[in-house]
């Protein structure tokens, strides 16, 4: 008679590690909740359940794209004001990406690549703030100084560095 000895559950330790991987993950974007000067009533979270469009609609504030067409030229200035009369009547347009939105973004990951290139020796733990379709997680809204208007700024990520300091990108 032959005896063979044989483990009864073959990749448990593998999903053991991918589980505490993701719990690990999930433990790190609360911490936006906690990032020290900005409070929860200035940060606002888009929601992956729920149509971008329509949570677009509902943000009474100006977004950092937006701001950015604005200033780059006239065709954002009136994309922006026609969404807002729109909005006032209760009529919403469905939210489309313009060109400098798709090059914002391009120069985003680019910079990010190479953030991580540089300094990737001091990251222990990297979070890229960013849904699959490209949509930024926490947007947050700041007064500047005594100024009644709000500056709108973008998280597109952190790291914890080797000194276990939290860094926003």
């Amino acid at each position: 008679m032959i005896s063979v000895n044989q483990q009864s559950f073959t990749g448990c330790k593998i999903f053991e590690e991918k589980s505490s991987s993701i719990k690990e993950k999930s433990k790190l974007s609360k911490i936006g909740k906690k990032i020290p000067g900005i409070s929860s009533q200035e940060c606002f979270r888009f929601n992956r359940n729920i149509d971008f469009s329509v949570q677009r609609s509902k943000l009474d504030k100006c977004g950092a794209s937006e701001v950015g067409s604005i200033l780059i030229g006239g065709a954002g200035l009136k994309d922006l004001m026609m969404n807002r009369v729109l909005k006032y009547f209760g009529i919403s347009r469905p939210f489309e990406e313009n060109l400098y939105m798709l090059k914002g973004k391009e120069l985003e990951n680019l910079g990010f690549r190479e953030f991580v290139k540089s300094q990737g020796d001091n990251i222990s733990v990297l979070y890229k703030n960013k849904y699959a379709n490209g949509v930024d997680k926490y947007n947050y809204f700041k007064k500047m100084g005594s100024a009644e208007t709000l500056v709108c700024s973008t998280i597109d990520g952190w790291f914890i560095n080797n000194a276990g300091d939290l860094e926003l990108l």
